[in-house]
């Protein structure tokens, strides 16, 4: 993948290369949404206003398939600052005790600006 990100880290003007994983999955740069994988199936919408509204989230939406739950969600902030500071606290943390994998987070591969919301 040959595209960059010019973006600000810290004050400072920075170019960003996504990192691809070993399944091809880009990792974002920076922006104000999160994705949240390997959570339980049991999460509501309501769990997760409980654990990002004190970071301000502004939208939340869980990924369903044929109607239930897939163990991802979405989670948007006012601003990328905010974003970091939650992934920063929930990555790689047990979610409502689960006993497997750990939740994964990352940044988002649209903004908020980017949303349709329906």
């Amino acid at each position: 993948i040959n595209a960059e990100y010019m973006g600000e880290v810290a004050g400072c003007a920075a170019t960003m290369v996504p990192k691809v994983t070993r399944a091809g999955v880009v990792d974002a740069p920076p922006s104000d949404g999160l994705g949240l994988f390997n959570l339980p199936l049991e999460t509501t919408e309501e769990d997760l206003s409980s654990l990002f509204n004190p970071y301000g989230a502004t939208y939340i939406k869980l990924a369903l398939w044929d109607g239930q739950f897939t163990g991802h969600a979405y989670v948007y902030f006012p601003d990328v600052a905010a974003a970091s500071a939650a992934k920063n606290v929930f990555d790689g943390s047990l979610f409502m005790g689960q006993n497997y994998q750990p939740v994964d987070v990352k940044f988002a591969l649209k903004s908020s600006g980017e949303l349709t919301k329906l």
